[in-house]
């Protein structure tokens, strides 16, 4: 059975990101990135050493957006790394995070949204279905967050 999350929600969110995006982002300098650089893909070896996998994403960026990735699961991770890479970081790079974040959580969407579409809710036992509607409340908290911002 076919089910389309894409509500009104979704493209609200997704109209206000573009206007973030217009507004704040698209002049950025752009440098490598990895562009999926969540917890999930560091690895420590046993002898201390650190190794980032999965770069099937890579490419020229706003590093915003990695340290952003990187709070996949806690924002409050992203908020660190933003601390230690900018000890003097500015409210407009804060605002660019937050930006960032709330896209990732309406990537996430779609990614979450086509897997319960093609199935993969009932083939795997995982509700992809709940896991893009939490995307999409989490895209509006940044949202609402950004709005206060700016």
């Amino acid at each position: 059975h076919y089910h389309n999350n894409f509500n009104n929600s979704y493209y609200e969110l997704k109209q206000a990101f573009l206007n973030y995006y217009n507004s704040y982002l698209i002049d950025k300098h752009l440098v490598a990135c990895h562009n999926d650089a969540q917890l999930a893909n560091f690895i420590i070896s046993n002898h201390d050493k650190y190794f980032l996998l999965d770069w099937e994403f890579a490419g020229n960026n706003d590093p915003l957006y990695d340290i952003a990735s990187f709070g996949n699961k806690d924002f409050n991770c992203a908020l660190k790394l933003l601390a230690t890479y900018y000890p003097n970081y500015t409210s407009n790079q804060l605002r660019d995070l937050y930006i960032w974040r709330m896209f990732q959580c309406l990537l996430w969407f779609n990614v979450a949204n086509t897997k319960h579409n093609n199935g993969l809710s009932t083939s795997l036992h995982v509700d992809f279905d709940i896991i893009a509607t939490n995307y999409l409340v989490l895209a509006r908290k940044f949202n609402t967050t950004i709005m206060n911002m700016i």
